[in-house]
């Protein structure tokens, strides 16, 4: 008689997935208090883990080149180096690496002058706490987050097509005529039935153009579009 096999039925093994990887963020302000502050807000979101602090722009740079991390979070105001120009310095070394400035500031040359640094977000410090989280989310994807209202006003008035002339960058050289007077009001906050309006034009071709300024530019969206036309210099 043969023997009864004990190991007739096997346990099937199980598979877990592993854990993805969290946004690795670094804050950087003159504040202690506020550095405390964004860290414990950061730290209840799963997604994002802060893995160091920086007091000034200088030991910004430092601790980035260290650290390597997704995200920075940029004040502006700081000893020794201002967050606009170490941002500048940190993109130029570490361009993957994405700046969102978190600060007291809005004012226009403030917003303008994070933009044509290089940074991709830019929130307030009274900001509610999901804001930030998102921020710093949608910057570790490469998306620009600006609240709307803050572009609208920081753009306004600032577009000059007269002084833009086809040699200023080679970004936006394939854009028509048409296409630069769209981004122009899409710049000063229009709706596409605005822009539709003041062009003369459907609000169906006015779609058709945001489409093709935004391949052109290689943007993300219309928001993105304007922001590379402050950085290619279209913007004034």
């Amino acid at each position: 008689m043969m023997a009864q096999n004990t190991h007739s039925s096997l346990t099937p093994l199980t598979t877990t997935q592993p854990p993805s990887k969290a946004i690795t963020v670094l804050i950087v302000d003159d504040s202690t208090l506020i550095r405390e502050g964004v860290r414990i807000i950061l730290s209840r979101d799963p997604e994002i883990e802060v893995v160091g602090e920086a007091k000034d722009g200088v030991e910004a740079l430092e601790q980035t080149l260290q650290l390597k991390p997704d995200v920075v979070l940029m004040d502006i105001e700081m000893p020794k180096m201002n967050g606009i120009d170490a941002t500048r310095h940190l993109k130029a070394q570490l361009p993957l690496t994405q700046v969102v400035m978190l600060t007291l500031h809005s004012s226009d040359d403030c917003v303008i002058g994070a933009i044509r640094a290089g940074a991709v977000g830019y929130v307030l410090k009274d900001a509610s706490k999901d804001l930030i989280c998102e921020t710093v989310k949608h910057a570790k994807a490469g998306h620009v987050l600006i609240k709307g209202e803050m572009l609208r006003h920081a753009l306004s008035g600032l577009v000059n097509l007269e002084a833009y002339t086809r040699t200023s960058s080679r970004v936006v050289q394939e854009l028509s005529n048409r296409e630069i007077e769209v981004l122009k009001l899409v710049a000063e906050g229009e709706t596409n039935r605005q822009i539709g309006n003041k062009l003369f034009i459907a609000e169906v071709t006015v779609k058709k153009h945001l489409q093709s300024i935004i391949s052109k530019l290689g943007a993300l969206d219309r928001t993105h579009a304007a922001v590379k036309a402050v950085r290619a210099g279209l913007v004034n």
